[in-house]
This record gives structure tokens, C-alpha cells and sequence, in this order.
């Protein structure tokens, strides 16, 4: 269910931050993204699986969002993927420098 309608954090900070600060959660998300948008994990390693996450996140457009979601107690920007599939971002600061991105995959069926 969409909460609001403008993005929590800018895209553009988003892709800045999940080039070296991504994490995925749950682990088995990863499966879920990638096979989302066509990519066999069958033969990458999980660092090369970790890395199209994060080429997955680096490629979103401002219109695939689709609005901020609530996922337990906290507030996630959703981003389609594709026609079923959305990732669901998630910015943490913990201080000066130290700026954690979570994704998760959401089920959009």
C-alpha cells in the first residue's frame, strides 16, 4: 500500500550511496530481483550477483517509482523493475559517513 507519493530520499543520492553501501535483505531477495528482470544466477558468484543489484539500482528512472511503501515499522521507496516486480530501496544515516542503502524485492501481482 502506497503511503505517500514523493520518494523518501532523491534517486540521485540513492545510486550514489548504493554504489559502495548496498545491502541486500533478506539475503534470499537477491534471487527475486534478479530473476525479476532475466539474469541467471546459476553461473555468477555472489559478489557478481551483489554487483547487478547494484547495476539494477543504478539503472531505475525517476518514473519507475511508484511511491513510498510501509514494510513492518519502517518507510520504503519502491521502483518498478518490471510489469510485476518493484525493488524497494531503503536510506540509513548513521552519521557523517556512514550511509547504508537496503533492498529488498516487492511482488507488484
Amino acid at each position: 500500500m502506497v503511503i505517500q507519493r514523493s520518494p523518501l530520499c532523491p534517486l540521485y543520492e540513492l545510486k550514489r550511496i548504493a554504489k559502495q553501501h548496498l545491502v541486500i535483505r533478506p539475503p534470499e531477495a537477491v534471487v527475486r530481483l534478479l530473476g525479476a528482470v532475466g539474469i541467471d544466477l546459476e553461473s555468477l558468484s555472489i559478489a557478481e550477483q551483489h554487483g547487478q543489484v547494484v547495476r539494477l539500482v543504478q539503472a531505475r528512472r525517476e518514473q519507475d517509482f511508484l511511491g513510498c511503501v510501509r514494510v513492518g515499522e519502517e518507510l520504503w521507496d519502491a521502483y518498478r523493475i518490471s510489469p510485476r516486480d518493484a525493488v524497494l530501496i531503503c536510506c540509513h544515516n548513521f552519521g557523517l559517513k556512514q550511509i547504508l542503502i537496503l533492498a529488498r524485492h516487492m511482488d507488484l501481482g
